[in-house]
This record gives C-alpha cells, structure tokens and sequence, in this order.
C-alpha cells in the first residue's frame, strides 16, 4: 500500500471541479417569489452562471423549493423558475437557484449579460 496515510484525501478531492457550467461574479437585483408559502424575497445575485445563480438574501427561504427569479440588471429582466436551496449562514448567507424551464428567450437573455464577465 505505499504511504497512503500520508497522502489522505478529502472527499471529492479524486474529482477535479465538474461544473456544468462556469460562475461568474455579478451584480444585480433579484426578487424570489416562494407561491406556496405566499413569500416573497429580495436580494443581490453575486454570482451567475447559464444554469443558475447565488444570492443574498433579506430573509431565508425555506429548503428546496420551486420559486419564480426575476433578476434585473440595468433595463433587462430575466425570468425563471427555480430550484432554491439555502446556503450555509455560517458560510455565506443567501439562496442558491438552479434554473428550469428557462424559455429560450430568456436563456438568450441570460447568455447575453455572461458574455465578457470574469469567473470570481
């Protein structure tokens, strides 16, 4: 077996970083619309990407919820739905959205404000 003590790997340390697609740092108004609970929620997304988004958050959501984002940035608005799972307070408090049922429109929308940004 060699040193393997030595050499301990963290869980997912085997794996390299699998993103389905990049983040990127960014800066915008976002509104979360929670239609169980009847909530409503505003924030600043701080990082996009083409399959989803960070946020901070005025109040949290609560775990793995179907919600509809509006996110606003200068005088476009992008629409969609999401999945919205809480983010660690102790790490970074927020929501993390994972979009579905984007319609093209709006993927083209969103595409279009990723283009020229840096990764975080």
């Amino acid at each position: 077996m060699g040193n393997l003590g030595e050499r301990r790997l963290t869980a997912g340390a085997r794996f390299p970083d699998r993103r389905a697609a990049p983040r990127f740092a960014f800066d915008a108004r976002m509104e979360i619309i929670d239609p169980v609970e009847q909530q409503q929620v505003t924030g600043r997304v701080t990082v996009l990407s083409q399959k989803g988004c960070f946020g901070r958050t005025d109040a949290p959501l609560a775990h793995r919820r179907v919600v509809q984002v509006e996110i606003r940035k200068d005088e476009s608005v992008f629409e969609s739905w999401a999945w919205a799972t809480p983010s660690d307070p102790d790490a970074e408090p927020g929501v993390v959205l994972v979009f579905m049922n984007t319609s093209p429109e709006q993927a083209k929308l969103l595409a279009s404000w990723l283009v020229g940004l840096v990764t975080p």
